[in-house]
């Protein structure tokens, strides 16, 4: 039995033409929002940042260099050294034993004294002072990374748009005062 209220109705969808032109409609709309994000990204000043980010690192990497470099000649006299100091001390060993050559090890022993007197001398002249300030400026590069990747970290499209700005103060355009309430 069909009722004479209700009135059966075909659904009416979109041609097939309508359905493309919206599709094609949306695709234009995320393609023009591509392409201003994609100018924004290699606008003149993202670029100059991303060349300061490059040459802060490469300037890092030199000083590393030069610290390899300059420690070189240490390092490769250090086992000379080394192997020097164990055969003073099997010499002073031998000297020991011998009581009739106690002078001959007050000599060997002051002239050991006087060589690692003088390696620690240049040592704390030469060395030092330069692994010192290289530690410095690899504490500060540290620190600066350790700060740009917390703001990357908070504000990950700084990259992209920079930081933000920081809030109005008073007195300025858009400043909110925050009212404290008191119990």
């Amino acid at each position: 039995m069909i009722s004479s209220t209700k009135v059966p109705q075909l659904e009416l969808e979109g041609s097939l033409l309508e359905r493309a032109e919206d599709d094609m409609r949306d695709l234009v709309v995320k393609v023009n929002r591509m392409a201003s994000g994609l100018d924004e990204l290699l606008s003149e000043q993202n670029q100059k940042r991303l060349m300061a980010a490059v040459d802060t690192f490469k300037q890092t990497l030199d000083r590393y260099g030069t610290l390899a470099r300059d420690l070189e000649p240490t390092v490769k006299a250090a086992p000379a050294l080394v192997q020097r100091a164990q055969g003073t001390v099997e010499s002073v060993t031998r000297l020991a034993d011998d009581v009739d050559h106690k002078l001959a090890v007050l000599d060997a022993i002051a002239t050991m004294t006087k060589e690692v007197g003088a390696t620690t001398d240049i040592l704390h002249r030469n060395t030092l002072p330069r692994v010192n300030t290289v530690l410095d400026d690899a504490a500060v590069d540290a620190r600066e990374l350790k700060r740009a990747l917390h703001q990357v970290d908070e504000q990950p499209q700084s990259l992209i748009f920079g930081l933000r700005p920081p809030p109005a103060g008073p007195g300025e355009r858009g400043f909110t005062e925050v009212m404290e309430t008191t119990k």
